[in-house]
């Protein structure tokens, strides 16, 4: 499935592959997006779950498409090559996201 950011949140099925079209910009703020996710740990038979803060092991960028003001997030691995601020197509598994108390 291919979407504009400003159709990822309406069009775009959580668990589901999509490719998304725009111009992204780092977020330097680490109090902005402050999720978990979720590290499967095997040991022999039992496999248990370690949440890691997600700006540990991602940058994280708002992605706008050029027609709407309305953007969503991505994450790239942290310590990868800067994204640049220009028009860029990236494919991933879109996740559901939730606001805080203070939104």
């Amino acid at each position: 499935m291919t979407l504009l950011p400003s159709e990822a949140e309406s069009k775009g099925v959580a668990s589901k592959s999509a490719i998304l079209t725009g111009y992204p910009r780092f977020v330097e703020d680490k109090t902005v997006f402050n999720g978990f996710i979720l590290l499967p740990i095997s040991t022999g038979k039992v496999t248990t779950f370690v949440m890691i803060p997600i700006m540990d092991k991602y940058d994280i960028y708002e992605l706008k498409d050029e027609s709407s003001s309305e953007k969503t997030i991505i994450a790239n691995v942290r310590g990868s090559k800067s994204l640049p601020v220009e028009l860029s197509r990236f494919g991933g598994i879109l996740k559901e996201t939730s606001l805080d108390k203070e939104g």
